[in-house]
């Protein structure tokens, strides 16, 4: 008999949840999932059985609450048919544990983003850390997008719950798909540096317009994606920026190929503090895949990759003209060296080959509820 796992997650239509049960239906396992709905980015909606719980607003966390609790009695039931609960993100692990008082399932918490208010002081933030313990503490064991989420785990919530990391990477039968890289050396042109994906990086954006102003001969931007009301004024910054081309949203991944294989050098820098800097870009692997070197920041978790393979530049300057004379800096020989050198990097680094057998191994060593309760739900309880 398969074992049956409910997924719970906030987003509907989240590209890497949808990858992430992809994951799951190839392991072997009936996967059935209960989701919010949210106005945010394009994606598409997981392939498995879904039943829909409402829509919650983006962000706004504290009114979040209640339209989380009256979806409890929804989410209840299901978890009540099936074996295992794997829940995305802690807000929906802390529901999934007052959903399942009572009900003998265990419970799977993926980390794929750790927000500004699980690392904020007073008491905001130690609520909402007290909160995600009593939740975590009760989970079989954690799901990391990036080894460097460990550290809030262990150092600030003080939890020993287990965990594994499963990768954002990419699924090889994308990269077999794709026609092969451009790898032209540019010589008689501009260099163009993409910037792709949820566009809310401030510093990102000022060092970009900064660039293409201080040689227009030498750099051009090339952004996609969704901007963030946090980058004031877009639009308009775009328009008076002569440099910098806005190609608006893409699909993703069947647009990934002619997004980067129109420029030559990724942008993947986001703030290096907490908790920023644990987080590990999905730009990191999709420019390894497309062999385009990476400019990152100096504290981010992408930064050991690139100092490690020596596949683009590593910016220690925090102030925006140091940042963009420092890119200016570039060479046709580094761009060469750092081409090279992804394009010789092994595809385990950015490709997911053995991670669905170490989820589904990790998945079917769950203790699960005892032979004579599986397919009595009704025993459990109201």
């Amino acid at each position: 008999m398969s074992i049956k796992i409910l997924c719970i997650f906030s987003t509907l239509t989240d590209t890497r949840i949808a990858r992430r049960i992809d994951m799951l239906n190839r392991g072997g396992f009936e996967v059935e999932a209960v989701a919010f709905e949210r106005h945010q980015l394009a994606g598409r909606l997981p392939d498995c059985p879904i039943e829909r719980l409402g829509r919650i607003p983006p962000r706004r966390y504290a009114a979040r609450i209640g339209k989380l609790l009256a979806a409890a009695h929804k989410v209840r039931r299901a978890i009540r048919r099936n074996d295992i609960v794997y829940a995305f993100n802690s807000d929906l692990a802390f529901l999934t544990t007052i959903s399942r008082v009572g009900l003998n399932r265990p419970l799977v918490l993926e980390v794929a983003d750790i927000k500004e208010v699980q690392v904020a002081g007073g008491w905001s933030g130690r609520a909402v850390r007290a909160l995600e313990k009593l939740a975590v503490d009760r989970c079989s064991f954690l799901v990391l997008t990036t080894g460097g989420y460990l550290s809030y785990y262990r150092r600030w919530l003080g939890t020993k719950t287990p965990s594994i990391v499963i990768e954002n990477k990419l699924d090889p039968e994308f990269a077999k798909s794709i026609p092969g890289p451009a790898v032209d050396p540019p010589t008689d042109r501009c260099l163009r540096i993409g910037w792709f994906g949820r566009l809310r990086d401030e510093w990102t954006m000022r060092v970009l317009e900064e660039l293409t102003k201080l040689d227009p001969h030498k750099f051009t931007a090339v952004l996609a994606g969704t901007p963030s009301p946090f980058l004031e004024g877009f639009s308009a910054r775009v328009s008076n920026s002569p440099n910098v081309e806005y190609r608006g949203g893409y699909s993703y991944p069947e647009d990934l190929p002619a997004l980067y294989n129109s420029v030559d050098l990724v942008m993947a820098c986001y703030p290096p503090e907490m908790p920023h800097g644990w987080s590990q870009s999905n730009r990191y692997y999709e420019a390894c895949l497309f062999r385009k070197p990476l400019i990152v920041r100096t504290g981010c978790s992408d930064a050991a990759g690139v100092r490690r393979h020596d596949i683009g530049m590593v910016i220690d300057a925090v102030a925006i003209e140091e940042a963009a004379a420092a890119i200016n800096e570039v060479s046709p020989e580094d761009w060469i060296r750092w081409r090279d050198n992804a394009a010789a990097l092994p595809p385990h680094v950015y490709l997911s080959i053995d991670e669905a057998n170490v989820l589904a191994k990790a998945l079917k060593g769950v203790p699960l509820r005892s032979a004579d309760e599986v397919g009595h739900p009704g025993r459990e309880g109201p």
